[in-house]
């Protein structure tokens, strides 16, 4: 059964980003039909139920679409709250969820409030659309936690706040109560629509971000071993920092050199146009006085 918002909105969704004819996941269509199906306190209720995250990006739009609201109605909207151009294009919606740590793979859709938390789908083959969520702390030193989906991410963030917080007798900040609530009116939607939760992003091949590394199944097994070496190196200088301004210029401006390389001989040119604006992005933080951390959204 398809997604009745997918069949309404995966092309307004596409526009936004600039991404003609690449497919946004039913995963992510899914995730927000429920939401749409909650009352404004049960939406409020449900965010703070996954520790505070609240919807950004893809999601933010979906969910506006979803609520009647014109693509021309939700720009407008948006720039007049962030002080955005209303006529740059797709580039200035993907920066305006990026963190410092981001890779060109991750469109950022949900964020916490906590230590840079923020959740992503995950662009590793254009061609085949989104498929995974990573999630990571930016700048705290730990790698990409990947997800099968949104949905499978949702799903894994309650069972973690029922095992963190299942000792806490004294549930102050009320996390537990709420996901021993919601976790079955979840895991019933999922169990009622039978959806499948998941994208079906290959396992790859293992990188020291987290994020590992797909395959083209469009090129030699030859051509695949040498994208993925200048891949994995390049993805590894650009999420892992050094101790000064200089040293992480120089890493930048080397990983940069090195993903494109990788891009080109995947035959990802959609990556390559992503990198170009992510890396003069990322260059502006180094080269700025908070160099290493996220300008918050």
């Amino acid at each position: 059964m398809s997604s009745q918002l997918k069949d309404r909105y995966q092309r307004q969704l596409q526009s936004i980003y600039g991404l003609e004819n690449i497919e946004f996941p039913d995963s992510l269509f899914w995730f927000c039909e429920f939401v749409v199906g909650l009352s404004a306190a049960e939406r409020e209720d449900f965010w703070s139920a996954l520790c505070n995250v609240e919807p950004v990006g893809p999601i933010y739009f979906l969910l506006q679409l979803a609520e009647g609201k014109s693509l021309h109605q939700i720009l407008a909207d948006y720039q007049a709250v962030h002080y955005l151009d209303i006529t740059t294009d797709w580039s200035t919606w993907w920066l305006d969820g990026q963190y410092y740590d981001d890779p060109p793979e991750f469109l950022t859709c949900l964020k916490g409030e906590i230590a840079g938390e923020h959740w992503g789908l995950l662009l590793d083959d254009p061609a085949l659309g989104f498929r995974g969520v990573g999630m990571f702390y930016n700048g705290d030193g730990s790698g990409i936690s990947v997800h099968e989906s949104i949905l499978a991410a949702i799903s894994d963030r309650f069972e973690e706040v029922i095992e963190n917080y299942e000792d806490d007798k004294d549930n102050k900040d009320g996390f537990l109560a709420a996901a021993q609530l919601w976790q079955p009116r979840f895991d019933r939607f999922i169990i009622d629509n039978e959806l499948n939760i998941d994208d079906a992003r290959p396992v790859g091949v293992e990188s020291d971000t987290g994020l590992s590394i797909i395959l083209s199944d469009r090129i030699s097994a030859v051509e695949n071993e040498r994208a993925v070496a200048l891949l994995k190196k390049g993805r590894s200088l650009w999420f892992w920092d050094e101790d000064t301004q200089e040293k992480n210029r120089a890493r930048l401006l080397q990983a940069r050199g090195l993903m494109k390389t990788a891009y080109e001989i995947m035959d990802r040119p959609k990556l390559i146009a992503i990198l170009e604006k992510v890396y003069e992005s990322k260059l502006y933080m180094v080269d700025g006085t908070g160099w290493k951390a996220r300008v918050d959204n």
